[in-house]
């Protein structure tokens, strides 16, 4: 059996990680966009996001300090195959109409956000600028400086 048979099914054995995929069909999106269409927290989504990217089912491209996630391109033709099938089979399932009506209803938002990057910030506080926690002299009981 093909590696990248079994990499695309192991893409597709998760309910939020097909959700993702067939919102991708209709074009790129960041972190907070499948976290607004799909009501999932950003962690989830980045795990998510990551986990199908080392399998090699997504590409992703910095804009600004955000990663805009997208289908590669030119799309594999046994991925387009398997992307096809969920396309036919997700039909039944309320699930995917309702994402493609929040991303639809994100539309304007999404073209912003892809057009103009944020601006990375140069640099940030220097560290001798961030002050260190206060400690007491010793941890440990019995110890010379000990502060209960």
């Amino acid at each position: 059996m093909p590696v990248r048979l079994v990499a695309i099914h192991a893409g597709f054995s998760d309910a939020t990680r097909l959700r993702m995929l067939q919102l991708l069909r209709s074009g790129p999106l960041c972190v907070s966009h499948f976290q607004a269409i799909l009501g999932i927290y950003q962690v989830k989504a980045s795990k998510q996001l990551a986990y199908l990217r080392d399998l090699g089912l997504l590409d992703y491209r910095r804009l600004g300090n955000r990663r805009v996630y997208s289908l590669p391109d030119p799309l594999p033709a046994d991925l387009a195959a398997e992307l096809d099938c969920l396309q036919l089979s997700s039909g039944g399932y309320p699930v995917f109409a309702r994402d493609a009506t929040a991303r639809a209803q994100l539309a304007p938002a999404i073209r912003a956000a892809l057009a103009s990057p944020v601006p990375v910030p140069r640099g940030g506080p220097a560290r001798s600028a961030i002050p260190a926690p206060a400690l007491p002299a010793s941890l440990f009981p019995g110890d010379a400086g000990y502060v209960d």
